[in-house]
């Protein structure tokens, strides 16, 4: 009588990479097609995610790590699970060989049960980027245009993107180097505006709840019927109303370059932008604390540096526990 079968191992996702690649060894080739022949649904779920169909253009295809890993997760037969592998938030560029995977982003490390998907629409767009709070990621589309994501964002990019079609779906914050593509203008949609580009250098800040401000830094941009130009900013009301003013768009931008500019402006107003680029919560224990002025150049760092330049800005005694900085006024 014949011993039964003994279950095949779940494969890393680093051996799944290899294979998928076709550079796996022998043996472990041989182990995932085991899994594979056990597992058909799921195959057929992980070559439709972390394999696409190339054409024969020299375009690269990215995706979201994470919203795929998730994806599959959610997915897995009889509560069937892979190990537990620790992935970064950061966002993959997949080349046409489909031999290297190569890391372009900024982010910070968490499981993939924590990853959140509330706003993907899996119907309507084909890839999503998302960052959280603390967290930064630099991508290069299929047409060559450059994004650098803000934190806590999302960027969404529909099937077919790069060749007829170069629009985008934007809720946060990104700046975007925008390549020249004369049959194909760049066209980026968010709540409240209709963003129309032929090359240009530009950022949108479109945080849900928020008033919309596009800041060009070359060239010129359609906001909704109103053109903005180099160096302008454009701020867009909840009514969808525009108003373009000349400002410091450098200030605007600089979270592209890793860091947060601050100019003059009361510490209240600057509250979301730090919880969002320390991913902390902050409760002045004193409200007049919040009508003093900020003047300050922050880097990416962590929650010591923030508790630092609190201090020393404002003459003022900060507590921590876990994620939560109370600002005391000495």
């Amino acid at each position: 009588m014949s011993s039964p079968s003994q279950p095949v191992e779940h494969p890393s996702w680093d051996d799944i990479d290899l294979y998928l690649a076709g550079s796996a060894d022998a043996a472990t080739s041989r182990r995932i097609s085991e899994y594979f022949d056990k597992h058909t649904e799921m195959e057929g779920l992980i070559r439709k995610h972390l394999q696409p169909s190339f054409s024969q253009s020299s375009s690269d295809v990215m995706w979201s790590t994470e919203n795929t890993l998730a994806s599959l997760h959610e997915r897995m037969e009889d509560g069937a699970k892979f190990p537990h592998r620790w992935i970064s938030s950061r966002f993959v560029r997949l080349g046409v060989s489909g031999a290297v995977l190569a890391v372009i982003g900024t982010g910070l490390w968490m499981q993939i049960d924590e990853i959140n998907t509330e706003h993907i629409e899996a119907s309507s767009f084909a890839m999503t980027y998302q960052t959280h709070n603390a967290q930064q990621s630099t991508i290069v589309l299929n047409d060559g245009t450059r994004v650098v994501l803000n934190v806590k964002s999302a960027l969404y990019i529909p099937e077919g993107f790069g060749q007829e079609i170069r629009t985008v779906k934007l809720e946060g914050e990104a700046y975007f180097e925008v390549t020249h593509h004369g049959k194909a203008p760049f066209i980026v949609e968010t709540e409240q505006t209709h963003n129309r580009v032929l090359g240009t250098e530009f950022a949108i800040r479109a945080y849900p709840g928020e008033e919309e401000r596009v800041s060009v830094r070359s060239g010129r941009i359609a906001v909704n019927s109103t053109v903005v130009g180099k160096q302008e900013v454009a701020m867009i009301d909840r009514a969808g109303l525009v108003r373009v003013v000349k400002d410091d768009v450098e200030k605007m931008i600089g979270f592209s370059e890793g860091k947060m500019i601050l100019r003059n402006i009361p510490l209240k107003q600057a509250l979301v932008d730090l919880e969002r680029w320390y991913d902390v919560r902050i409760v002045l224990a004193n409200s007049a604390l919040g009508e003093t002025r900020i003047n300050a150049t922050l880097f990416t760092g962590t929650i010591e540096d923030l508790e630092e330049m609190l201090r020393l800005t404002f003459d003022v005694r900060v507590e921590r526990e876990s994620r939560l900085v109370t600002v005391y006024a000495e």
